[in-house]
Order: structure tokens, then C-alpha cells, then sequence
């Protein structure tokens, strides 16, 4: 989409949830819009 900037690197967020993965992205209008998956595979206890 043209016009939208990046909000936020692709990455792992430990610091949110074990094993979320998420990219942020702002559209043309300024919403924050975020793209989320949950590895229930990575950070699970033992």
C-alpha cells in the first residue's frame, strides 16, 4: 500500500508474550496496525 511506514521491525516480543511474533505498520491515516503470531512452540514451559 502506498504511503504506509514501517512501525516497528518484524521480531520475536518476549517482552509482550512468549513465542509473539509481530510487525507494526502505520497506514496514511496514522493507525497503528499490527501483524501478530503466537509460536506456542517457542517459550512454552518445559
Amino acid at each position: 500500500m502506498p504511503g504506509e511506514r514501517r512501525n516497528g521491525a518484524p521480531g520475536y516480543r518476549p517482552q509482550d508474550h512468549a513465542g509473539d511474533h509481530a510487525a507494526f505498520v502505520l497506514d496514511t491515516e496514522g493507525n497503528n496496525l499490527e501483524a501478530l503470531f503466537h509460536d506456542r512452540t517457542r517459550g512454552a514451559p518445559g
